[in-house]
Formats: structure tokens, C-alpha cells, sequence
């Protein structure tokens, strides 16, 4: 796998596929002579009558391709993909550095058999709302303490706040909340 970050060679691009079309898109494009990578998470579900081990893309409408850039249209027209990620309106690849640590956390994960959940990505200082568990409905402001993060609400006519430990997957920014 490339190292470099230059925009010459082969770079690892994030497509974004049509809804629970990822495995599909995977087997297309690894059927080609595209490199492509869909990091699968084992979940138990439950249904009324039994419990099944249930595979599912860690992130749900993504894959990855590994390409030249003046590919990425021809990855793009395989069926099931809607477009390459961009940012600022250009295709931007995904830096070697964030994949390789995708992989070592799916390896780790599979190792020990830990469960992998996808987060909301949020960043320390953000307002977020509390979207499931028993502090549904709460909103604050994210904040790291001693690696633990935590929701605080501030209550600013009487200029205190008050901070709970949260488990991330129940949070969303406030920007996205409903």
C-alpha cells in the first residue's frame, strides 16, 4: 500500500454506495481488477424467536477503492456506487494512515472477539445531543476529561454546569439532531 501523500499512483478513495449495497458493490469491484476493502463488524441480533450473528459494514453506505485518480470514474459507474467522497468539490483520498488503523481495529476486534460500533464523529468542544440511552432529549457540550468524555450542561443564568460520563454511540451533534 502506498505511503505517499501525493496524488500520483494508486490512493485509497471512499465511494459512497446506495443504501445496504456495500457487500454487493465490494464483490463488483474486487471482481474487476480493483483493490477494494468494506470493513465488516459481527453483531448478535435478536429477533423475537432466537438470536443470529448478523455481519455489517462498520461504515454503513462506504467502501473503499484503491485507484489512480483518472480511474475514479470508472469505479464510480460501477452499479451500486453514487459518487466518490469529495470535500470542497474535489475527490479526496482517504489518508493510508486512517485505513491502516480501520484495519489494526478490525484485526485487534476480531482477535478478541471486542464489538466495533460506528460513532458519530465529534470532536471535544461540540454542542451534541444525547440521542438514546437515559439521558435521551439532553443537550451540552462535549468535553474530555482524563480520557473520559463526558456531556456537560451548562446552565448559564446561574453560572453552573453539570457533567455526566456518556458512552459515545449514544451522542449526536446538535447541528444533526432532529
Amino acid at each position: 500500500m502506498p505511503t505517499s501523500c501525493s496524488d500520483v499512483g494508486l490512493r485509497w478513495f471512499a465511494f459512497q454506495t446506495r443504501p445496504r449495497a456495500e457487500k454487493r458493490v465490494h464483490a463488483l469491484l474486487r471482481s474487476t481488477s480493483f483493490e477494494s476493502y468494506l470493513p465488516i463488524v459481527e453483531r448478535i441480533s435478536q429477533w423475537s424467536d432466537r438470536k443470529k450473528r448478523v455481519e455489517f459494514p462498520l461504515f454503513p453506505g462506504y467502501v473503499f477503492c484503491q485507484v489512480e485518480r483518472e480511474q475514479i470514474s470508472d469505479v464510480v459507474r460501477t452499479t451500486g456506487i453514487v459518487d466518490v467522497v469529495r470535500i470542497g468539490g474535489q475527490a479526496t483520498p482517504v489518508r493510508d494512515e486512517e485505513l491502516d488503523s480501520v484495519r489494526a481495529l478490525m484485526e485487534g476486534a476480531n482477535r478478541t472477539g471486542t464489538e466495533v460500533h460506528p460513532a458519530h464523529f465529534l470532536k471535544p468542544g461540540e454542542a451534541v445531543r444525547v440521542a438514546s440511552g437515559p439521558f435521551e432529549g439532553l443537550e451540552g457540550t462535549l468535553t474530555e476529561e482524563r480520557g473520559s468524555l463526558r456531556v456537560v450542561v451548562n446552565i448559564r443564568t446561574l453560572r453552573q454546569a453539570v457533567g455526566v460520563q456518556m458512552d459515545r454511540r449514544h451522542l449526536v451533534s446538535a447541528k444533526e439532531a432532529p
